[in-house]
């Protein structure tokens, strides 16, 4: 199957959420503005998708 995933293990669902908290909380201190906020929540999002590939 092309594409296929394999399903997300809690753990990594729990370790994703965790960071995009971290990032949420940052932007909302103004320790990054925006841009950075878009930035590195695009780039974990990949990383993290890209982790759960077979």
């Amino acid at each position: 199957m092309t594409g296929a995933t394999t399903p997300t293990s809690p753990q990594r669902t729990e370790q994703a959420n965790s960071a995009r908290q971290v990032l949420d909380d940052r932007l909302a201190r103004g320790d990054i503005d925006v841009e950075e906020y878009e930035r590195r929540r695009t780039a974990m999002d990949r990383d993290f998708s890209a982790s759960t590939r077979t």
